[in-house]
């Protein structure tokens, strides 16, 4: 049976071996995992040793591991034989020989099976578990590696069971693992944690590697066990000098300094957590390390000072109520504070984020105690001195370009950037003052001389961004807080910014970007009758809008759109507005890129496709602050104003309407004209939103205004009714359309007609949607304004076409079945039933009850039944019922 085993895994992990061949042999080993006597058969196979292959003595290892952790207390004295023969086993191959016979992974999974051992026998029917294990360990002196090795790893996978608290475990599994505990307190720890002091004074004079690995898994098991053992057995002269030695010796340094880390994290009552910081005597220690010499090592130093901080920070909250101790405490922090700092600042993030969980808890009790007045002035100076260390922090390194987010490493600096800005925020709440005076200090004189680099300008920039934002966090930004002396030095500082030539000169896209953002998310702040001119110009030249870096470039266009519209009154001006149109008209050219596919144009893309031109959207800001800047109007539509508005719509649209007029008839065989075509109805759609937006109901209104706008509507009709076959212009059209509807009012009803008949020639579900929801917005707007008689010449063809599409395919079996198209369906379903809550609740149900609609109706009453019938979607089904 054994040699069948055998063959059965090496069937199993031979890659060449045939498929059908394979799974007969997982079956096979499957049926020995889960036998009640498969775990005999496979500890004979693992003690036949070398005899047999790696692979099958490893399985066979698995097996009778699963065996004891699954179904242990049933194997009855089987559990007992299997400690036996591996006793022997380890004995034999680990003890006495110079190396050991396996490797390390055979290794684990033994000193793991003994763990399962003791957790089924200790200390009933094992009670010199403990006493073999360190026999392992001590023969000879403590002189064999190979023993204590696996002596060790032993422990370690104990501690997994019994100790780590990371792992979740049943109620009678802790009931069990706390019994053990009690036990090996009682009657082994002190020889335990005597062994470990004996390993690493036989071994921490000894240079070579594997002394090195023995004294570093001897402290990671100190560690692991200390939370859950007497601390006294450890803290103890003799034992605390062997692990300070070991700070000094590389390579195992930082493990040295993990250990103390666990020590002082033991759970411990107040004054006795304070006894024993105070007893190890850390920090005057870690002026004496050579820090800076290993990133590693750097990294495991600043954990330990992260642990101690927090555990005084602990103590000085819990006591609250004993002064002294909460004196000695904090005196102990300060005195730790600089070395917090310097792993603050630390040129290696791995080794700063270390010291953030003390830094948010220091920065919360220093919160605390100030609104309790009880503020030391050494507090002052400490945050002062964070302030400074976490605005260098926030600098983009030498080694870190910029790039927009495409590179990981900056991605990464970026993530610690905003994590810094969390601790100023938490500085500013403590002292506001402090933080106005820094930040404005960085901002003046970055502004006043020239920098070395974009990386200091970049800097000041980005703080002064990080403390606008904490205002407004902070609700200090509200109108009901502009009074507040922080509103002035943003204030300050923005002026400052926009009126230095340094900014303006200085062609990084860095700076460039944060400046724009900064005008934009402030510009409430900012004095348009002073400062409005410059910042045009800025927006409209090589620093923005023209920008050569394309990314750059795209986000003015969209910084530009945000910033026109929260500043309407300044661009209803004539300077203003023929600036910024001036300025823009060459960026208002629509070039589309290559299509998607190489296919020819009748099999194009989808309108997602189509779409996905980046540059392209971008430019649709553009359009739509066009159309938004040339609305604006203060005060009275002259007609001075109307001339001047239709001057504007015509220099801008006109040039698109030529590219359609141009292209369309060629469209039909090229697939980029096409795409050209859809992107000037998109643009045009683009313009009548940003339009509608800006006007004023006189303007829109006016004769004039209303002609430009319904050439538009011409200008999207045409191409339209010359190119419905292709998605892509049917969904720009649709757009285009949704948008005009407040900007043409309802004289756009005169397109309807010719609009439904090329939409629904070719529409599909996902389509017509879309179609009905535009169709719904018109009948809500204009319900009053003849939607009605549009409605009953509409909504006979619209629901000819909608029945087949609501319609589920059947299969063989008379089911509907097609994940996709369901999903389509039913969400055409909805809308249909939408748009009729809509005609009703708009006070159109006349037009349903008309004579000659009377067979629409009864289709429609047919349809709404079916649905409220269907439980196969909850969603449609009462939705159904809701419009009965």
């Amino acid at each position: 049976m054994e040699d069948q085993i055998e063959q059965a895994v090496t069937i199993l992990y031979d890659g060449r071996a045939d498929a059908s061949l394979k799974q007969e042999a997982l079956n096979f080993c499957q049926q020995v995992k889960s036998s009640s006597d498969g775990w005999q058969l496979c500890l004979g196979l693992f003690s036949a040793g070398k005899s047999r292959s790696s692979t099958a003595r490893f399985f066979a290892l698995q097996v009778v591991g699963e065996a004891l952790a699954t179904r242990g207390s049933d194997l009855g004295d089987g559990v007992l034989l299997i400690k036996d023969q591996l006793l022997g086993y380890v004995s034999e191959n680990y003890i006495m020989p110079p190396e050991p016979i396996d490797d390390p992974h055979f290794r684990n999974k033994i000193a793991q099976i003994f763990s399962y051992i003791i957790l089924i026998c200790y200390p009933s029917k094992w009670p010199s578990c403990f006493d073999n294990l360190l026999e392992m360990a001590q023969a000879p002196e403590y002189s064999n590696a190979n023993g204590i090795d696996f002596y060790l790893r032993v422990l370690s996978s104990l501690h997994e069971e019994i100790g780590d608290t990371l792992i979740n475990r049943s109620t009678e599994d802790n009931r069990r693992a706390s019994l053990i505990k009690d036990n090996i307190r009682e009657a082994s720890m002190s020889q335990l944690t005597a062994s470990w002091m004996y390993i690493l004074q036989v071994w921490s004079n000894n240079s070579s590697p594997k002394a090195l690995d023995l004294c570093d898994f001897t402290l990671r098991t100190i560690g692991s066990w200390v939370s859950w053992i007497d601390i006294n057995l450890i803290v103890t002269p003799e034992y605390m000098n062997l692990i300070f030695a070991l700070l000094a010796r590389e390579k195992i340094n930082g493990t040295a300094c993990n250990t103390l880390a666990e020590i002082i994290s033991k759970k411990m009552m107040p004054a006795n957590k304070l006894s024993l910081i105070s007893l190890l005597n850390i920090i005057p220690l870690l002026s004496q390390l050579k820090i800076g010499s290993d990133i590693e090592f750097d990294e495991r130093v600043a954990h330990l000072c992260n642990v101690i901080a927090r555990e005084l920070l602990r103590i000085m909250d819990m006591s609250s109520n004993e002064p002294s101790l909460c004196s000695s405490a904090q005196q102990q922090l300060f005195d730790l504070t600089p070395f917090l700092l310097e792993f603050l600042g630390n040129e290696y993030d791995d080794t700063s984020t270390q010291i953030f969980p003390s830094i948010t808890e220091y920065l919360n009790y220093l919160r605390k105690i100030k609104s309790q007045n009880a503020f030391p002035d050494q507090a002052s100076s400490i945050l002062s001195q964070m302030l400074t260390v976490i605005i260098s922090k926030a600098k983009y390194d030498e080694s870190t370009d910029w790039t927009g987010g495409e590179d990981g490493s900056e991605s990464e600096f970026l993530d610690i950037r905003a994590r810094l800005r969390i601790f100023q925020d938490s500085i500013a709440a403590i002292d506001y003052e402090l933080v106005s005076r820094m930040i404005s200090e960085l901002v003046f004189k970055s502004l006043d001389t020239p920098p070395n680099s974009w990386r200091d300008l970049e800097l000041a920039l980005f703080e002064l961004w990080a403390y606008g934002e904490g205002l407004r966090n902070a609700g200090i930004l509200s109108k009901t807080q502009r009074d507040h002396p922080t509103i002035s030095v943003l204030q300050n500082c923005l002026s400052k910014m926009i009126s230095s030539d340094i900014v303006l000169n200085y062609a990084h896209p860095a700076v460039q970007l944060q400046f724009m953002e900064l005008i934009v998310r402030h510009q409430g702040l900012i004095d348009f009758d002073v400062f409005g001119l410059r910042i045009l110009q800025f927006f409209v030249s090589e620093f923005g809008a023209h920008n050569s870096n394309k990314k750059v470039q795209a986000r003015a266009w969209y910084l530009l759109l945000q910033f026109i519209k929260h500043s309407a009154g300044y661009f209803s001006a004539s300077e203003a507005k023929s600036q910024l149109l001036s300025g823009l008209q060459d960026l208002f050219v629509i070039e589309a890129g290559d299509p998607p596919t190489d296919n020819d144009s009748s099999s194009l893309m989808s309108a997602d496709e189509a779409t996905g031109d980046r540059l392209f959207e971008s430019q649709l800001y553009l359009f739509e602050a066009a159309g938004f800047t040339i609305a604006c109007c203060k005060g009275q539509v002259t007609e001075a104003v109307i001339d001047e508005t239709c001057s504007y719509i015509s220099a801008v649209l006109d040039p698109v309407y030529a590219d359609i007029s141009r292209n369309m008839g060629r469209a039909s065989g090229d697939a980029k004209l096409t795409l050209q075509i859809h992107h000037d109805i998109m643009a045009i759609g683009t313009f009548s939103r940003g339009f509608s937006d800006g006007a004023q109901q006189q303007m829109k209104e006016n004769a004039n205004v209303k002609i430009r706008m319904k050439n538009s509507a011409e200008a999207v009709i045409a191409p339209l009714e010359m190119l419905a076959q292709f998605e892509i212009i049917r969904d720009a059209a649709r757009f285009t359309f949704a948008r005009m509807l407040t900007s043409i009012g309802s004289d756009i009803f005169e397109y309807i007609p010719r609009l439904i008949t090329s939409l629904l020639s070719n529409a599909g579900p996902e389509e017509l949607v879309d179609f009905l929801s535009f169709i719904g917005q018109l009948v809500h707007l204009y319900a009053k304004d003849g939607a009605g008689n549009i409605l009953v010449e509409l909504i006979g063809p619209l629901l000819s076409n909608l029945v087949d599409h609501m319609t589920l395919p059947k299969d063989d079996n008379g089911t509907s079945s097609g994940t996709d198209y369901f999903l389509q369906v039913y969400n055409l379903r909805k809308a249909y039933l939408h748009f009729i809550q809509t005609v009703v609740a708009n006070g159109l149900t006349w037009v349903l009850l008309r004579e000659e609609l009377r067979s629409v109706l009864e289709s429609m009453l047919q349809t709404i039944l079916e649905y409220s019938e269907d439980q196969s979607n909850a969603v449609t089904q009462k939705t159904a019922l809701a419009v009965l």
